[in-house]
């Protein structure tokens, strides 16, 4: 009878143990793909604020005013020929130049 109940003592626990270790593997494997969605996220909004919607980047961004219509702004972008174009100017002369 002893031995029957230490078999069945060891089984119980051998049973837990793969139960516990299960738990575990996908509770990280869960963390993982969690993780995975959030940083294909946060690419995906570095790449929105760096890059225009035809892919090409955007210029560098700053304080300042705006050339187009002396609008004082945080986001102001920096051309290369010297210009400060707020966002709604800047897609204004992108559309006035491919279009």
């Amino acid at each position: 009878m002893f031995a029957l109940n230490i078999r069945l003592l060891i089984g119980l626990l051998l049973c837990a143990a793969i139960a516990a270790l299960l738990i575990v593997g996908t509770w990280t494997l869960l963390n993982v793909f969690r993780f995975r969605a959030a940083q294909r996220r946060g690419w995906s909004e570095l790449h929105r604020g760096r890059f225009g919607p035809d892919g090409q980047p955007m210029p560098p961004t700053g304080p300042g005013v705006c050339d187009g219509c002396q609008v004082v702004g945080a986001g102001v972008h920096y051309l290369a020929s010297g210009r400060k174009l707020c966002p709604a100017c800047y897609e204004q002369e992108r559309v006035e130049v491919s279009g």
